[in-house]
């Protein structure tokens, strides 16, 4: 794997054999390069449960943002009949 200008992330082909010192553009796999910033990194085990958790709890949040708009549409009935 190799970091471009610090902003696109390749990957090795799953063919290369080498040990990530010598590997020349060849052995890259281009097209399934990423920009950086659509990822999150960890570098230990408890850096990888807290970035995990916290992408859980933005998409509990967004789950939540989307019920309270739903409850907004309800109809309520009115209560007092006449």
């Amino acid at each position: 794997m190799i970091i471009i200008g610090g902003k696109t992330f390749i990957p090795f082909k799953k063919t290369y054999k080498g040990n990530g010192e010598n590997w020349t553009t060849k052995d890259l796999a281009f097209s399934k390069s990423v920009v950086v910033y659509a990822r999150e990194y960890a570098s230990t085990y408890n850096e990888c449960i807290e970035v995990y958790n916290d992408l859980i709890e933005h998409e509990i949040d967004k789950c939540n943002e989307i019920i309270e708009k739903l409850e907004s549409y309800k109809i309520l009935l009115e209560t007092s009949e006449k």
